[in-house]
């Protein structure tokens, strides 16, 4: 095995699906990937005995799992990870469904990061899986990882399989934009801003900045930022990050505490684009030293501002 190898696992994941839900990521992974797109599973068609085939290379009746439950083989095969760590190599998982564990046996794994979609919701929890899974890969380099996002599945079970509640939920998994690629870069777009009170003009360029690049990482401005720009927002930061991260465009959100803080967020993040509204023309464009920098038009007849004003919220600055 001289070469390193990435299985992405979407559970409930059709292919069919894929084609359907038009994901702005998917034409990039079957350019960088390998992929089948009318193979056929094992019966029964549960998800555990599914994976203990995949990593097992032996249907049901042999490994012996026919439900979600795990129960010890009467006759173990050694599993992929079992065969690779014999071999000196080295096999890390990142998963959000916990009965996954038992893909493997104890000593086989030299990494595993487990978050849990019911506790955490699956959409954040894939998103959690997926930057985690970035950030080892790229430090540590294992010879084999799975990431495995279980929003897909989760749909399915919630809204039936196909559905248009289904697809639109798969329209919106940002851990397919997250998962490293093999070594060719992520186009990563950041962009500044407050949040409060969304409106279609904030989801405008929220949508249009995630269309320059792969990976959308927002900068919240925080009270305590906000007071020092003699603003006020409705909402808490708490609240406004957690409304955020609910737009299917963003895939990370992160404090903003001052103004200084964007060279250093552009260059620790790796950033290929830095957007702004044109609102804010040219007075950013000391960045492009250190990645492009794109000004976007904003929504005519649409501001925080303006709803402020016409709830009678008290007037603030321009956002």
């Amino acid at each position: 095995m001289s070469k390193k190898v990435l299985l992405i696992l979407a559970d409930g994941f059709r292919p069919d699906a894929l084609t359907a839900c038009s994901h702005p990521f998917a034409a990039r992974l079957y350019e960088l990937g390998s992929y089948c797109l009318n193979a056929l599973t094992v019966y029964p068609s549960v998800t555990l005995p599914c994976h203990m085939s995949l990593f097992h290379s032996v249907s049901p009746d042999r490994h012996g799992i026919l439900t979600n439950t795990y129960v010890p083989q009467a006759r173990p095969v050694n599993g992929l990870c079992e065969q690779l760590c014999a071999a000196g190599k080295t096999c890390a998982f990142f998963y959000d469904w916990e009965e996954l564990r038992d893909l493997s046996r104890p000593s086989s794994l030299a990494y595993s990061y487990f978050v849990s979609g019911s506790a955490y919701t699956y959409q954040k929890a894939d998103r959690m899986i997926a930057k985690e899974a970035l950030r080892y890969i790229g430090e540590e380099a294992p010879d084999f990882a799975f990431v495995y996002l279980g929003l897909t599945d989760h749909a399915g079970h919630e809204s039936g399989w196909m559905t248009e509640e289904s697809v639109t939920r798969q329209e919106s998994w940002n851990g397919m934009n997250q998962p490293s690629t093999g070594g060719c870069s992520m186009r990563k777009v950041i962009t500044y801003g407050t949040y409060d009170l969304l409106h279609v003009g904030h989801i405008n360029l929220l949508r249009r900045a995630k269309a320059l690049g792969d990976y959308l990482l927002v900068v919240l401005s925080t009270d305590e930022f906000n007071a020092v720009k003699h603003k006020t927002a409705y909402h808490s930061y708490e609240d406004r990050k957690l409304i955020l991260e609910a737009i299917r465009y963003v895939d990370e959100v992160i404090p903003e505490y001052n103004w200084e803080q964007k060279i250093s967020d552009v260059v620790n993040n790796q950033i290929d684009v830095f957007v702004m509204g044109d609102d804010w023309e040219g007075q950013f464009d000391f960045l492009k030293e250190y990645c492009e920098v794109v000004y976007l038009p904003r929504t005519e007849g649409i501001s925080t501002t303006k709803i402020k004003n016409d709830l009678h919220l008290g007037k603030t600055e321009h956002e």
